[in-house]
């Protein structure tokens, strides 16, 4: 409308001490990264000069339970049917948003962006939701959908799949000697990946633990080592898998928490865990 039309007049304030006033929420409560790109979650920021910005607006498939996929045969009866072990399926993620470049060519351009999302074929999906409290999961990128609103501003659609359908805790700890109380806020058993760091010159350092599952052991040379307790691998500093190297049962955490305790630890050896707390 004309602010110069006859009888025009501005709308009147709210106060805060206007009857039913609510303060404003926090617009900003999740910070979202994919590998290394910050997907921004409140509003579109104006990229500055020579870069572009990346906006999510919506998504659906991380907030939700993940899909189940418990098998299940009919009754005896007839009538329906009857489960069986409890199992979910992959997690489909969609994200979607707008993409705002500053330049219409070269660096900083709607070029330069949308190549740089479709370089992304897998990586880590992060969210940090509230007082620093983030979870995350490992996902693959199997559809990117892109539409162009002119020379600097595009819409995307990005379709992910994370094979793992739980949400893990992004935190991560330091284990000693003895008993440790490990956390877990989510309602899923979780599966940590321990992290074995030894400067022990020759020979090979030797951890053991017993967690809810019994005694476990692992014995690797000296060297910064990988297990991942879901996938039941052990990798070495140079990515390669290393075999046989473990006895007993993987160590899991149950919903709630769990006691760890580390029983034996051999040379100058640091023991750190992440992905201890899982949602489904």
């Amino acid at each position: 409308m004309d602010v110069s039309s006859p009888g025009w007049s501005p709308p009147p304030a709210l106060l805060t001490s206007s009857p039913g006033w609510t303060p404003r929420r926090d617009l900003a409560p999740l910070r979202v990264r994919l590998g290394d790109l910050e997907l921004h979650t409140v509003g579109q920021r104006k990229p500055g000069h020579g870069s572009w910005d990346m906006g999510i607006e919506d998504w659906s498939g991380w907030e939700e339970s993940a899909p189940d996929d418990s098998s299940t045969t009919p009754h005896r009866s007839g009538d329906g049917q009857v489960p069986g072990v409890p199992r979910l399926s992959p997690r489909p993620i969609t994200l979607r948003g707008h993409i705002e470049a500053s330049e219409p060519w070269g660096s900083g351009s709607l070029t330069e962006a949308l190549n740089t999302l479709a370089r992304i074929r897998w990586g880590t999906l992060r969210v940090e939701e509230r007082g620093g409290f983030a979870r995350e999961a490992d996902v693959r990128v199997t559809m990117l959908q892109t539409t162009r609103d002119g020379l600097d501003r595009a819409a995307y659609t990005l379709t992910l799949v994370a094979d793992d359908p739980l949400r893990h805790g992004s935190d991560s700890m330091i284990l000693r000697v003895g008993d440790n109380q490990v956390p877990n806020r989510g309602g899923a058993q979780a599966w940590p990946r321990i992290y074995i760091k030894s400067t022990k010159a020759g020979g090979s350092t030797t951890v053991g633990i017993v967690s809810p599952g019994g005694t476990f052991r692992v014995a690797v040379p000296d060297g910064e080592y990988v297990v991942d307790t879901r996938n039941g691998e052990v990798w070495d500093p140079v990515g390669q898998r290393v075999l046989g190297v473990t006895t007993g049962p993987w160590p899991y955490v149950w919903p709630g928490g769990s006691k760890w305790t580390i029983n034996s630890l051999t040379g100058m050896t640091e023991v750190r865990i992440d992905r201890f707390e899982a949602w489904s």
